[in-house]
């Protein structure tokens, strides 16, 4: 039982290579992405060569010239010290990160509807303030690393169009759902 989205920040790209400011400027470039079929598959399609490897081993492989990059949310990007093996930190936004709060069915079904409204409204409530939270904690990241990082801001609308033909790409499809995926292009009106 999914009960709300829980922001957690946009994805951005940071590496040792050039700045981001196209997915054209994505060529060549060894980037670290989750093993994940439909992340691959992104930025496969964008034009990077993704490699699969553990979060625990992103640091050591960024010093030692293993990835050349790597993409998360700004923050992890601090929290981590990756700006201290990164040159360039692109502002793509090309994923959002989102937590689920969630309950198994059976455990959901158990509460009376009181207490199923009232978790409700809190998931909800959180969810809401999360947005808030998380922008707060990413401008205050932003202004925290910019002495030691090159940021630039990246022409999204290229990423976006470049992103487009992925919704066909079989490995996508199937990992993430043909009836998601086609929500997503209704909801972005690309479809």
């Amino acid at each position: 039982m999914n009960l709300a989205y829980w922001f957690v920040g946009w994805r951005q790209i940071s590496n040792n290579i050039r700045p981001i400011y196209t997915p054209e400027d994505l060529k060549g470039i060894k980037l670290r992405v989750p093993a994940s079929p439909a992340r691959e598959a992104l930025f496969k399609n964008l034009g990077a060569n993704p490699t699969p490897l553990s979060f625990g081993e992103l640091f050591s492989a960024l010093q030692q010239g293993v990835v050349d990059g790597q993409e998360n949310p700004v923050y992890v990007l601090e929290q981590n010290s990756f700006k201290d093996v990164q040159k360039y930190l692109s502002k793509t936004n090309h994923v959002v990160s989102l937590y689920q709060i969630v309950f198994s069915k059976s455990k959901w079904d158990s509460y009376p509807q009181d207490v199923q409204d009232a978790l409700r409204k809190a998931a909800l409530q959180v969810a809401d303030e999360s947005w808030q939270i998380t922008e707060d904690l990413e401008a205050e990241v932003y202004e925290k690393i910019k002495g030691s990082v090159e940021i630039n801001e990246a022409d999204l609308d290229s990423f976006k169009d470049a992103a487009m033909p992925i919704y066909e790409l079989p490995d996508f499809v199937d990992s993430i759902g043909e009836d998601l995926i086609n929500d997503v292009l209704v909801t972005l009106g690309r479809k």
